[in-house]
């Protein structure tokens, strides 16, 4: 009988092993490294959409027909296998398919009248999707019922957002915080009672899609579309899906310039007004992309308009004398973006401490009618350059945007305030407004119809209200390992934070001196911690290391880069009918034909990982090429141990070789078995209930919170005694 085997059977006879899956084993302590966003945004962001209206804006282009909430797309296409009734979720970035193909339903939704996020209601109607932390208060029985997270399978137990905490909750109007504990009411109206959202199970993001949503994608009409007709439709939808923002518009001029159609304004408020100046823009007209940038930075800094001035005209009403008729040339200037809505200067929008500000500019084409900013911004804007970099039409407009991120526009030295812009090329990719986006901190997109575009916007408003996330990765020190001592062996776990689902880990094996000195595996053997720092010297090499000294960096070195490759590694679960941890049915193997696509959470959506991809993933096959080298294939990847202390144990050997496994949990679900002098793993398990977390953890998406799987300290247990 080998090793292995002896090892295996030891622990479920001789000893026992406790592991906490699911949950942080204690209270998260994660908020040291990340800052919930919406505890950092004190004031709406102000957003300038800056809008193609040349001609070829009237072009059309093959797209999809854009998404319209107040059609049943189960009525127009019967075949569609979404139930208008329900709310569909996911965990990854890939729209839910509600059949697989082969008959087999999504399981992963809830009835419409289950789910309470009042926050998402906008967003659902908007773009027929929400995005969010969403917990589900599971019925239970015999008084356990309590908020977790949302199961599979199960429909009609209420789902909760956490942008709804203090806003809206249950029946009872007051009663607007998600209730802690078991056996509890849902809803409370006592804050120290709520639940802790961003711990735990109050820690996981879903998406959720509107059913009708789902049958509009899945039955995509093509049509030529103008693209007028798109841009029109997806700002709309975006306006419907977005609140808590200041918005306003401006266009391109006819030939020379653009001009605010809408000032800058609360757009809760105003939002009628401006889906109808949306919706009234036509095409027509040059292109002129860098004087429209130079007119908005004239605007965010208050001064004299100058491409987008207006006139006004008074003559006697002749039908009701004495009265007077004043007409406004052009029509659509917004009057109350000028000082008492008058000709000459803007009003600056209104700039409180931190406010965040940003352009975003769509344009489908080149610079055209687009040289006076070559003049008029060195001359006009204070601080500008003495010229615009480049040559060419329209060689200003990364020149302003550069200047709108790093001049304040505030003119308050104790209020600098600063402008972003994000940048679409709408059926045109353009080097231009790639360099605008990067010049001013901002994000370039390339869109070509209604869904790149719906994306393309998203993303941005997105971003700008997810600003506030901070996140520090430091250095991990010393005395933040998570560590477990054999005789004179040290076996530490670490881990780096990240904006990720999959925070990455590693096992690192030392050594102690008599002195309790840790030493390396350097030759001449050295003391691994910079005494300086307390962290561990940069150029010291733990034990398992093969190459360039590890030192502090997590990702080198250790049982993560000892992994086996996924031909013949060992990686079960307790999902088959097996009840040894190694027989046939519990190995997660792609020959294993016990192992259908529902215990991995997959519903046949295009874009999620078909199962032999997540199994092979899941055995450490670099499926997705993240190390951009086809020519290697394993993944040398741990999840991180945030609160799991490892735990070294001695199946026989000698005092001089001793025969030791290390055995860590980690949060990507899996719990290792490693050869304590090879660093070698020897087996890993996966909890059944952790299954359907992997397609996410694949993809790793980013974050707001921690992700959890196996979280806590690894115990030993032999002849009933916990040791």
């Amino acid at each position: 009988m080998n090793s292995q085997t002896l090892k295996t059977i030891a622990i479920g006879t001789a000893m026992l092993l406790t592991l906490t899956v699911g949950a942080p084993a204690v209270a998260d302590d994660t908020e040291l490294l990340i800052v919930n966003p919406t505890s950092t945004i004190s004031t709406p962001p102000n957003i300038m959409f800056i809008l193609d209206t040349s001609g070829s804006m009237g072009d059309p282009v093959s797209s999809t027909q854009p998404y319209d909430s107040t059609k049943d797309y189960k009525a127009l296409f019967p075949s569609a296998t979404c139930d208008t009734n329900n709310i569909y979720w996911t965990t990854i970035d890939v729209v839910p398919a509600c059949d697989d193909g082969a008959g087999n339903l999504n399981g992963k939704y809830v009835d419409k009248a289950s789910f309470l996020c009042e926050d998402a209601k906008l967003r659902m109607t908007g773009i027929g999707a929400y995005a969010g932390v969403m917990v589900q208060h599971h019925s239970g029985g015999s008084g356990s019922a309590h908020w977790q997270q949302i199961d599979i399978g199960n429909t009609s137990d209420p789902v909760e957002c956490e942008n709804d905490s203090g806003v809206h909750g249950g029946a009872v109007a007051a009663d607007v915080y998600a209730m802690a504990g078991s056996g509890q009411p849902q809803f409370t109206s006592d804050p120290l009672s709520e639940i802790s959202w961003g711990s735990g199970d109050a820690a996981q993001a879903y998406t959720a899609y509107d059913g009708n949503y789902l049958n509009w994608k899945e039955n995509p009409v093509i049509a030529n579309i103008a693209k007028m007709t798109i841009m029109q439709a997806v700002t709309k939808n975006l306006m419907n899906a977005i609140e808590d923002v200041n918005v306003g518009l401006m266009r391109f001029n006819d030939s020379e310039g653009g001009r605010v159609i809408h000032d800058i304004s609360d757009l809760d408020t105003d939002r009628a007004a401006i889906l109808a100046k949306i919706q009234a823009l036509i095409a027509d007209g040059r292109t002129p992309l860098a004087e429209s940038l130079f007119e908005s930075a004239l605007y965010w800094r208050g001064m004299s308009a100058d491409y987008g001035g207006f006139t006004t005209t008074t003559v006697p009403d002749l039908v009701n004398p004495p009265a007077t008729i004043t007409t406004q040339t052009p029509p659509d200037v917004d009057s109350t973006a000028f000082v008492a809505g008058f000709p000459g200067a803007y009003q600056q929008p209104a700039l409180p401490v931190c406010t965040r500000n940003f352009n975003v500019l769509l344009t489908d084409g080149e610079p055209v009618n687009d040289t006076g900013a070559q003049t008029k911004a060195p001359a006009d804007l204070p601080g500008f350059p003495a010229a615009c970099a480049g040559a060419g039409q329209g060689r200003c407009l990364d020149d302003i945007g550069g200047y709108l991120a790093n001049v304040s526009i505030s003119g308050d030295p104790n209020n600098p305030q600063t402008v972003i812009t994000h940048t679409i090329g709408f059926a045109i990719d353009l080097p231009i407004l790639v360099a605008t986006a990067a010049a001013s901190g901002g994000d370039y997109y390339k869109a070509d119809n209604v869904e790149t575009l719906t994306t393309a916007l998203m993303r941005i408003v997105e971003n700008i209200l997810d600003k506030g996330l901070s996140f520090s990765a430091p250095t991990v020190a010393v005395n933040t390992f998570n560590r477990t001592q054999n005789l004179n062996d040290l076996y530490i776990s670490t881990f780096l934070p990240d904006g990720k689902v999959h925070w990455p880990g590693n096992l690192k094996k030392y050594t102690l001196d008599g002195t309790g000195v840790i030493k390396d595996d350097s030759n001449p053997v050295k003391d691994a911690v910079d005494p300086n720092t307390g962290f561990f010297d940069n150029n010291s090499r733990s034990h398992w290391t093969v190459g360039p000294a590890d030192g502090s960096d997590v990702l080198l070195g250790g049982a993560a880069n000892k992994l086996p490759d996924p031909s013949s590694r060992n990686v079960y679960t307790n999902y088959g009918s097996d009840d040894a941890l190694i027989g046939a049915s519990n190995k997660i193997d792609t020959g294993n034909g016990s192992l259908t696509p529902a215990d991995f959470g997959l519903t046949g959506a295009v874009g999620e990982p078909t199962l032999a991809e997540i199994i092979n993933w899941t055995r450490g096959e670099d499926v997705l090429d993240v190390d951009n080298n086809p020519l290697t294939t394993v993944r040398y990847v741990m999840g991180d141990p945030l609160h799991s202390q490892p735990a070294a144990v001695i199946y026989g050997g000698t005092a001089a070789n001793p025969d030791v496994v290390v055995y860590t949990a980690t949060n990507d679900g899996y719990f290792h078995a490693i050869d304590g002098d090879t660093g070698i793993e020897l087996w890993s398990f996966i909890p059944k209930q952790l299954l359907p977390d992997l397609p996410e953890l694949m993809l790793n998406g980013n974050s707001t919170y921690k992700h959890y799987g196996i979280d806590g300290d690894v115990e030993r247990r032999r002849d009933n005694q916990w040791q």
